[in-house]
């Protein structure tokens, strides 16, 4: 029994129970087994397994879906702890927040936490392209935790946030544009206590999305309860209100700030010769006119041209208004790797049974009597471009490809159009929603192009923010804080295990209560604590220390002549109690930190790193060492041939380098005095010493 797995006791405890003579025949069964698969030899196993692993659903790849949880947030010295799907949400969204508490069955609290940073929980909750979930730290160990699915199970239960509006600061805003951009723009400034009226030149508010997206893809009823929450506020929103430069210098004189989030309603041309013949639509009056329930006559050669989720729409669109039998093509000039459509409208395009054409580009619209008969493409092949680092879309000359056509509809994208202020103005300042106009800003696709419903409502919470920060008012939005119940080893045993995925969750789950429950249990909370490059190294070169949280001055000195004048340049900010760094000694740079960190870095290179013996530190280009004995504790770091030393000693702290020496106090680092060496410089900046003294009064108390 031992040898072949199973355990006496609960053998022989099994058989006594009422009915052990059948279990007993079960076990015998089972040794039978076991002892007949023993018999096989090794390479008989192990093709076995490779037969098993085949077939299994957990070690399948979708080729369509890179999975990587890098982001383009860059790494540092410290406080580099952060969840990937919080950088990559357009509204930064407190993710792992609300999971918590769903996971902990309080879905009011996950309701008001989603409230926070989200306006649009109902429509965001269904027609999110949701890239969190591409960046999704469980993706390195199943699969992607069903975030938007979620977040609309709780935005449907129905609750409703208390939402808390700051008094009134006395302040006007005028914005420009009732869609998700706009909208979102006023409930976060209306929250920090402004005055807030949206000018918008139709009839009724939500842009494109209230007109031009599907029914089967967005109720309506979704957009209703999220506008209708907005106005609640006391936003005020003007119809009919067709913005010209008259109208624009008024907005301008009588409120203090202006945002500008007009939607880019106007479609792209193909510029094409005959692209204005009977039969071929305009992608957005066909979508609005279908959302009527008005019936169009598409015949039964449908053709939709693009890429994007507008494309998609479209051609989904069209296969439901279309007469039985009747055939919807997309051609696209890429592949469906490169498309920019969201990969659930793809699947979702492609299983009812609509054909995507890939690797064409229309050539040439062949008219007959007045009306479109067929479309020749060419065809094209994907080729590397020095300047770009996704694939160029190149003709293949001679090779053409021919379509018939009944309904031919360009959904090549969509333009602004904006007539009361110039492109030129509307440029914005370099890392700022704010234009070349004071007081004016501009978000959404007025700034970026059409752009995702999620993007929008990014950007006005954003340029929100800027407009807030301008008048020295911080938004409500900005202040969560954490209240989760957990110890570090509870954080790091989390991270340690493998979730199985419940089978009746599916692609687009109706989650219940409990099934809701178990998949927000999953989320690892990756922006209370990381540590993934300590956990994947192989060599515990990378390890985690403690720090306290705290404003340390960076300091920047003025020489002239033998005068030396000094102030605080800035602070370096810890505001994170868990930091990294590398043991160089230990370190054979194998990688694999870099790939498994949610950074755009790599932390063997870019958190500190520590030489155990002076000779380490004396090989090494960029590295630190530390020296202690009973009164002091000396910390030197090299970067290149340029050594600095920080010593702390009884009464104070000394750094050195080769251009200045200074003192510091021991209590607030206020600088005591200072020396001029050798250097040159009329002006230095003390950063080194900020980050030094961080990391001396910490790494101190770590055994030796």
């Amino acid at each position: 029994l031992i040898e072949s797995g199973l355990k006496p006791v609960t053998v022989c405890s099994d058989i006594l129970k009422p009915g052990g003579y059948g279990r007993l025949a079960q076990y015998v069964s089972t040794l039978s087994e076991k002892k007949n698969k023993e018999t096989r030899s090794p390479l008989e196993k192990l093709n076995a397994y490779a037969d098993e692993v085949v077939l299994n659903d957990d070690y399948k790849r979708d080729p369509f879906v890179t999975k990587s949880i890098k982001t383009s947030r860059s790494l540092g010295y410290f406080d580099c702890i952060h969840a990937p799907c919080v950088d990559e949400c357009p509204t930064n969204q407190d993710i792992p927040e609300y999971l918590y508490h769903t996971s902990q069955g309080d879905f009011q609290k996950a309701f008001d936490v989603i409230m926070i940073k989200n306006p649009f929980p109902n429509v965001l909750g269904v027609a999110c392209d949701h890239l969190c979930q591409t960046k999704c730290t469980r993706i390195n160990y199943e699969e992607a935790l069903k975030i938007k699915e979620v977040k609309r199970f709780v935005a449907e239960k129905g609750f409703e946030a208390d939402i808390s509006i700051s008094p009134s600061n006395g302040k006007k805003v005028a914005i420009i544009g009732a869609g998700p951009s706009g909208l979102s723009c006023a409930y976060f400034l209306r929250m920090g206590g402004f005055d807030v009226e949206i000018f918008e030149t139709k009839s009724i508010p939500g842009g494109m999305v209230s007109e031009a997206i599907p029914e089967f893809r967005l109720k309506m009823e979704s957009l209703r309860k999220d506008i209708e929450r907005i106005e609640k506020l006391g936003v005020k929103i003007k119809y009919n209100s067709k913005i010209d430069s008259k109208l624009f210098a008024r907005l301008r004189s009588e409120y203090d700030s202006v945002y500008i989030a007009a939607g880019a309603q106007q479609f792209k041309k193909m510029k094409m010769e005959g692209e204005n013949a009977a039969g071929i639509l305009n992608a957005f009056e066909f979508l609005k006119t279908t959302k009527l329930g008005k019936l169009i006559d598409l015949g039964s050669t449908i053709v939709v041209i693009g890429g994007g989720n507008t494309a998609m729409d479209v051609a989904r669109t069209a296969k439901r208004f279309s007469k039985p039998g009747s055939t919807v093509k997309v051609l696209y000039r890429r592949t469906r790797t490169e498309m920019p459509a969201d990969v659930d409208e793809i699947k979702a395009l492609l299983a009812e049974g609509i054909e995507l054409i890939e690797l064409v580009a229309p050539e040439k619209l062949v008219i007959s009597g007045g009306r479109i008969s067929s479309i020749v493409c060419a065809k094209m092949e994907l080729v590397k471009s020095p300047s770009d680092s996704r694939l160029t879309p190149v003709k293949i000359p001679g090779q053409f490809v021919e379509f018939p056509v009944d309904s031919l509809i360009p959904a090549l994208g969509q333009d602004i159009d904006i007539d009361f202020i110039s492109s030129g103005e509307l440029q914005t300042i370099k890392g700022s929603y704010e234009t070349s106009v004071p007081g004016v800003f501009v978000g959404g696709d007025a700034m970026r192009g059409a752009a995702t419903i999620v993007k929008a409502v990014g950007d006005g919470r954003k340029a929100a923010i800027q407009i807030a920060a301008k008048a020295g008012i911080v938004l409500p939005s900005e202040k969560l804080s954490s209240d989760k119940k957990m110890s570090h080893s509870d954080f790091i045993v989390r991270k340690s295990q493998r979730v199985k995925i419940d089978a009746s969750i599916g692609d687009h789950p109706e989650f219940t209560s409990e099934s809701a429950i178990r998949e927000a249990s999953r989320c690892l909370f990756c922006g209370d604590v990381c540590s993934v490059c300590v956990t994947v190294c192989p060599n515990r070169a990378n390890n985690y220390y403690l720090t306290n949280t705290d404003d340390i001055p960076v300091w920047k000195v003025n020489f002239s002549d033998d005068y030396a004048s000094f102030e605080i340049e800035s602070y370096l900010k810890i505001q994170q109690k868990y930091q990294v760094l590398n043991v160089a000694d230990f370190c054979n740079e194998c990688g694999n930190c870099t790939t498994f960190c949610p950074t755009k870095g790599s932390p063997f290179s870019d958190k500190p790193r520590f030489c155990l013996t002076e000779k380490s530190f004396n090989h090494t280009e960029n590295g630190f060492f530390l020296q202690k004995n009973s009164a002091t504790s000396t910390l030197l770091k090299r970067n290149g041939d340029k050594v600095m030393k920080l010593t702390k000693g009884e009464d104070s702290y000394k750094f050195s380098d080769e251009e200045i020496l200074v003192s510091f106090d021991l209590i607030d680092f206020h600088i005591i005095n200072v020396a001029k060496l050798k250097s040159e410089n009329s002006e230095i900046t003390l950063k080194n010493a900020a980050e030094m003294k961080v990391m001396i009064d910490s790494v101190t108390g770590i055994p030796e």
